[in-house]
């Protein structure tokens, strides 16, 4: 097929060449070049109208192209250019190229349409198609597989993925998106991969990116340089700098991490890495109950805001689910807020204590669960819930500084 279309060109192309005049004609009729009303001369005229069985060639068109296979166009295009399978301008089209397979154009002022592919060279204003579309400038890009554009200006939308080097919008994929300078969002069902970024990102699974100023969200993992805004992951984030790292693991270069212990009120103890930014942090943690005959363990996930620090005093909250399990005979789920009083000392050691509001939900047998005196409670077809006050002391060592 690109043999037969090489050749065709070449043909057309040889007759412009040798002509001594470009006409401007109203109509031109035909099955396939040079059958047509035009003839031979049909590469050197401008028309109005052109319809052909097969596919038809100009230098021109100004109104309305239709082909059975294929539109032929040596110059410029205006208006619109319809054909069974693909339509080719050399130069720009100004108006709608509307294919069942493929699109090409040196340049697009308007919307290209195709089952397959959208192809210019230059600027391009709409491309839609059912897999690939490439353009150095578009407006808007829609494809069921891939966009790739250097410049674009509004919208990349893809089913698997969007490739730009200058996006000042939306990219959006079900798979990928990797843009150099977005100024917007990147949104992906699965990754998304920018240098700059100025707005926000947001994949089900992972951001990468140099530097955002917004916010990145990501349903496993972020990772950037630098964040002024909220990285917000499913589990975790990486950065140089990030103030506001909402995540279970926040490897922050000039944040804090940091492993402890810990001993609450149910004499459930757990070891916990803590690690975020400047005012936020995460937390997860593994242990065991000590109160109990039965065998619990225990797990623990949550987040931590760092509310005043003075030299070697911090105030901070946190907010935490934990999980006692004997993996036999059911749950026990404990949701929390504490409120922690943090002492300074020894350069890297931290001390801290504080009282903790608690809300437990179990289907344990209540001979089974920690005991505790609860200020309200419920029970009923083997699901207990209950609330109430406890408290919690611990120690930890920042492992970086």
């Amino acid at each position: 097929m690109k043999r037969i279309l090489f050749l065709y060109l070449l043909l057309a192309a040889s007759i412009t060449a040798t002509a001594q005049k470009v006409k401007v004609l109203n109509a031109n009729f035909g099955i396939i070049y040079p059958f047509s009303t035009n003839g031979v001369h049909a590469p050197n005229d401008t028309n109005h109208l052109s319809l052909h069985l097969i596919s038809g060639v100009s230098a021109k068109e100004t109104g309305f192209a239709l082909s059975g296979i294929t539109n032929v166009i040596l110059q410029e295009a205006s208006g619109m250019e319809l054909a069974g399978f693909s339509n080719h301008v050399k130069g720009h089209v100004q108006g709608m190229q509307l294919a069942g397979f493929l699109n090409t154009a040196g340049s697009v002022n308007g919307v290209q349409v195709a089952g397959f592919s959208n192809i210019t060279k230059q600027e391009s204003g709409i491309q839609v198609s059912g897999f690939f579309n490439h353009a150095t400038d578009a407006m808007v890009q829609t494809a069921g597989f891939l966009n790739m554009g250097r410049d674009i200006c509004a919208v990349q939308a893809a089913g698997f993925g969007n490739v730009g080097r200058d996006v000042n919008a939306t990219q959006a994929a079900g798979f990928f998106n990797l843009g150099r300078n977005v100024n917007g969002v990147q949104a992906a069902g699965f990754v998304n991969i920018g240098k700059n970024i100025n707005g926000a990102q947001a994949a089900g699974f992972c951001n990468v990116a140099t530097d955002v100023n917004g916010a990145q969200v990501a349903g496993f993992v972020n990772k950037a340089r630098k964040v002024k805004g909220a990285q917000v992951a499913g589990f975790i984030n990486v950065a140089d700098s990030s103030d506001y790292p909402i995540a279970l693991v926040n490897i922050i270069k000039n944040g804090t991490q940091s492993i402890g212990i810990t001993v609450d009120e149910s004499a459930t103890t757990l070891v916990a890495f803590r690690s975020g930014g400047k005012y936020l942090y995460g937390i997860l943690g593994a242990g065991y109950n000590f109160q109990e005959t039965s065998d619990l363990y225990a797990g623990e996930a949550g987040l931590g805001a760092h509310l005043f620090t003075i030299k070697h005093f911090q105030l901070n909250a946190e907010t935490v689910l934990t999980s006692l399990t004997d993996f036999k005979n059911g749950a026990y789920l404990r949701s929390s807020i504490r409120i922690l009083p943090t002492l300074h000392f020894a350069d890297r050691f931290d001390l801290f204590g504080g009282v903790s509001f608690n809300h437990v939900y179990t289907t344990l047998h209540k001979d089974d669960v920690p005991k505790t005196d609860y200020i309200w409670s419920d029970q009923e077809s083997g699901h207990f819930n209950g609330l109430y006050i406890g408290g919690i002391v611990g120690i930890q060592c920042r492992i970086n500084r």
